[in-house]
């Protein structure tokens, strides 16, 4: 009897702590599955909570870019219609630009460089200022004579100015052929002279 009643205590014990064991079990594995189940719902709580906030934001700068472009509509202000002065004037300034005595050119009868007209001044061949510092060498005449163009030779040493005026004038104006002239020893350029009573310059 009494090894039965052990036998029994013992299986009663037992099968206690296999109940125990079991509720424990399920306590734990609801507590897990609770925690789990909240923690999932507090992910999902703060990711809509994000989404709204994001949301927002963007409607905010939405907005306030919405109402930048507003106010600087505003202030932008309709182009108004050009005024007939100003558009004389603007007329008036481009005629005088393109006109002959703004783009006319001109050669230099010493340096046979071309130049706007306005800019060059005109002088009779006899007041050229230090004309004996364009002296040529006593040999350029003959080498110009024999590889390049005629040369309209015009001594003037006796004559006046007036005189040397005429005389250079004449020449120029009969000889057509030659490209250069001599005067006082300088080596001009024919298409720098012009002749009218008498010969004058077109240096810069």
């Amino acid at each position: 009897n009494d090894e039965q009643r052990s036998a029994r205590l013992t299986s009663i014990k037992h099968h206690a702590h296999e109940v125990r064991s079991l509720q424990n079990r399920e306590e734990r594995d609801a507590r897990l599955t609770s925690m789990k189940q909240h923690a999932q719902e507090t992910r999902t709580q703060q990711s809509q909570e994000i989404q709204e906030a994001q949301l927002l934001q963007t409607s905010e700068c939405r907005r306030k870019r919405n109402l930048k472009k507003k106010n600087n509509k505003s202030l932008v202000a309709w182009p108004q219609r050009i005024s007939d002065e100003i558009k004389k004037k603007c007329l008036q300034n481009f005629v005088e630009q393109v006109s002959m005595s703004k783009i006319s050119e001109s050669t230099c009868c010493i340096c046979h460089i071309r130049s706007p007209t306005c800019k060059m001044k005109q002088t009779t061949v006899s007041k050229i200022p230090n004309i004996s510092l364009l002296k040529s060498h006593e040999k350029l005449y003959e080498i110009i004579q024999r590889t390049i163009s005629p040369v309209s030779y015009i001594a003037t040493h006796d004559d006046t100015n007036a005189n040397a005026g005429r005389d250079v004038s004449e020449r120029v104006g009969n000889d057509r052929d030659s490209t250069n002239v001599y005067y006082e020893d300088a080596l001009l350029y024919r298409t720098g002279l012009h002749v009218n009573d008498r010969l004058q310059d077109s240096s810069k």
